[in-house]
């Protein structure tokens, strides 16, 4: 039987980058199940076009639906709570998979149908040089978050199982919940290209803003905290902070040494 995979797309004043990540969603090789599309309560035009879209659309079945504001992990949740596929592939409206990347990762799933997630790498992501596949356990997740939100594909069932997105956290609440499913499940990185993120964005820092990176960095602890509060190892928590730390110092460092380049 061919799986059916709902893509969940939260979107917040981004009508300009959206129609081009729901693009990117319909052009797939491996035809969606259908794509869920949650409005958190956009003031720039996103929802007249959302319904123009959904009223139009004929080959996949698009959802939207509208919100009052209340973050990413409340729109994600929303749309869960409406989604139907066997598998839910994450996509942020700033982004755009390649057309091939739902049909390569339901490849690994195949392979391993006892992998509950699996991630893909965006463009300049350089990391595990030479291999393809690779396992990402709890160990390897704390001492760096390998899933980009967007290359995302995990089972419905297992995130029914451990809650969904935490939506009292503003940040990092996409790590907290891959870590609450590496704890229990098979997890694994499949090492190829196959989204393109925000416009060449920054990860961290964006506009040398030192704000950004705590922010970040608060939510990264944060995420850490919760992991340890349900059962995690206290060596292995007390290494992640370490690294965490070394990783924030580095950040901050580099922020600054570009900010005082002449000409900026």
């Amino acid at each position: 039987m061919t799986p059916t995979v709902s893509a969940v797309i939260p979107t917040y004043n981004r009508r300009r980058e959206l129609a081009a990540a729901i693009a990117s969603a319909l052009c797939q090789t491996h035809r969606l199940h259908e794509i869920i599309v949650i409005d958190d309560g956009s003031t720039d035009g996103t929802w007249d076009d959302l319904q123009a879209l959904a009223a139009s659309e004929r080959s996949t079945r698009v959802l939207v639906r509208r919100q009052e504001n209340a973050g990413p992990s409340a729109a994600r949740n929303s749309a869960l709570r409406l989604a139907s596929g066997e598998f839910i592939a994450f996509l942020d409206s700033d982004d755009v998979w390649h057309e091939n990347k739902t049909a390569r990762q339901l490849a690994v799933f195949s392979a391993q149908p006892d992998h509950a997630m699996v991630g893909c790498v965006a463009e300049e992501m350089n990391v595990f040089p030479g291999q393809r596949i690779v396992p990402i356990d709890t160990g390897r997740l704390l001492f760096r978050n390998y899933f980009l939100t967007p290359g995302v594909i995990v089972r419905r069932e297992v995130l029914a199982s451990v809650g969904g997105f935490a939506e009292d956290m503003s940040r990092c609440e996409d790590y907290d919940l891959w870590l609450r499913i590496a704890a229990s499940h098979r997890c694994a990185l499949l090492n190829e290209v196959l989204m393109s993120c925000g416009s060449g964005k920054r990860t961290f820092g964006h506009s040398g803003l030192s704000a950004s990176l705590w922010d970040i960095q608060s939510g990264e602890l944060q995420a850490f905290r919760r992991w340890r509060a349900r059962g995690g190892a206290a060596l292995k928590y007390r290494c992640a902070l370490a690294i965490s730390w070394l990783r924030f110092a580095r950040r901050v460092l580099l922020v600054t040494l570009d900010a005082l380049r002449p000409g900026r």
